[in-house]
């Protein structure tokens, strides 16, 4: 019992792991595929009007449902709740 109790426990361990990012062949962070580092500074000011993203991108406001899925390549940009404009966030993901 206890080593079928063992296996289960070890096969749950195994399927756990985080896979580790791996280095992109253009040089780029891939912590930061999306170019989020890059537009830190609009943290706490009006998102620009008209924005425009190269790439996959989503737009938000805190609280709102969103996708689960990550993706490392998708910029987010998440929005106050007040119903402004204020960026208060920027991430990849």
């Amino acid at each position: 019992m206890r080593v079928i109790l063992g296996m289960a426990v070890l096969a749950l361990i195994a399927g756990c792991t985080a896979e580790l990012p791996q280095e992109r062949a253009d040089g780029a962070d891939p912590v930061d595929a999306c170019g989020a580092a890059q537009l830190q500074h609009l943290v706490g000011a009006p998102l620009p009007q008209p924005f425009e993203h190269q790439g996959d991108m989503r737009i938000y406001t805190s609280g709102s449902p969103v996708t689960m899925d990550h993706r490392p390549d998708r910029l987010n940009i998440e929005l106050a709740p007040s119903g402004g404009q204020q960026v208060v966030a920027v991430s990849c993901g």
